[in-house]
């Protein structure tokens, strides 16, 4: 994150472009560059500019999204479940393999090379594991769903800029 003078740098930047200049740049970030940095931009540039909703989407998808409010649908990804020794538990991808994947992008980044294995809700696991007659340990999600989910960040990102 940035520290208070970075961002006070960062602002009176934005301030001092030209919006085009600065909505180029921060296009240019989305499509090429660290996503996180770039929500972060885009988030300094809305907040800066009164554009409420989309400062706290980028914020949202930049940190993460919160288990008890509505999420954009291309953040459901499948789910590959495993077992305690670390087997694949094939029998329950189909029924119950979407699951939402709320972690923000500066962890997504983090996760690209080797995937996300998550711990589910204990009453998740207990469930799954009737379901298959298995102990079910916890799920992952591949390197594939997760730079999927970023490309859909991206896009919607750049639908986000064309909009304003």
């Amino acid at each position: 994150m940035l520290d208070a003078h970075s961002f006070d740098t960062v602002l009176l930047a934005l301030e001092s472009e030209p919006p085009a200049e600065a909505l180029d740049e921060i296009g240019n970030g989305i499509r090429s560059g660290s996503l996180s940095d770039a929500l972060l931009k885009l988030h300094d540039f809305a907040q800066a500019n009164g554009q409420t909703a989309l400062s706290q989407w980028a914020i949202a998808e930049l940190n993460g999204y919160a288990t008890d409010v509505t999420y954009p649908s291309y953040r459901t990804v499948s789910l590959q479940y495993f077992d305690s020794s670390g087997q694949a538990i094939s029998s329950l991808s189909e029924p119950y393999g979407s699951w939402p994947l709320l972690n923000g992008v500066q962890i997504l980044e983090l996760h690209i090379k080797y995937g996300l294995t998550l711990k589910l809700p204990p009453e998740i696991l207990d469930f799954l594991s009737q379901a298959c007659d298995r102990k079910v340990f916890g799920g992952h999600v591949s390197p594939n769903q997760i730079e999927q989910l970023i490309a859909a960040i991206r896009t919607e990102a750049i639908n986000q800029l064309k909009a304003l």
